[in-house]
């Protein structure tokens, strides 16, 4: 999964066209061969960036998520350690992160 981050990052930054081209063709096809033509999708590249202490990187990266959501029928599983959030990164940027969802679930004990 590190190397696809690595493809879509630009300077340490998603990047909206590099996302589309490599995402986005995953998900294009993953669709396109489904019965249903819809995907279900696991995702960790931003459980990575947080992990990275790069909350920011992370934020647009859910962002990038939710714009293929529009131009394709899937849904996206996330999960991201509790412990990336009790070190620099702090509660500020969980709920960031959070906000970009639809439901958010803890699966953890508190931090």
């Amino acid at each position: 999964m590190r190397k696809r981050l690595a493809r879509i990052l630009v300077n340490g930054w998603p990047d909206e066209l590099e996302f589309n081209q490599v995402i986005g063709r995953i998900i294009s096809a993953a669709v396109e061969n489904s019965a249903n033509r819809f995907a279900f999708c696991f995702g960790e590249m931003v459980a990575l960036l947080c992990a990275d202490n790069k909350p920011k990187a992370a934020v647009r990266l859910e962002q990038l998520w939710n714009s293929l959501a529009e131009a394709y029928r899937f849904s996206l599983v996330c999960a991201y350690p509790l412990k990336c959030f009790s070190t620099g990164l702090g509660f500020d940027a969980l709920f960031q992160i959070c906000a970009e969802h639809t439901l958010a679930i803890p699966a953890e004990g508190p931090i």
